[in-house]
């Protein structure tokens, strides 16, 4: 259920049992409801910037580099 909340998935701070498995996590399963895809040092850059703003959307900058999911 879509409850509209942004959801970013970190790629560094996930596991699975297999490669494969992470794979799926980050490049198809990850897509369809995370609004962006960062890595833990990503998210980390973009945190003051986000908190020095009103932007309610704390990777705003990095975000726009993401390529939007599809709905």
């Amino acid at each position: 259920m879509e409850l509209g909340y942004f959801a970013t998935l970190l790629s560094d701070a996930t596991a699975a049992f297999s490669h494969q498995m992470m794979h799926a996590a980050h490049k198809l399963n990850g897509p369809t409801y995370a609004h962006a895809i960062l890595s833990t040092a990503e998210l980390i850059e973009v945190l003051p910037k986000a908190s020095a703003s009103k932007e309610t959307m704390p990777c705003s900058s990095k975000c726009s580099q993401v390529p939007a999911r599809n709905p």
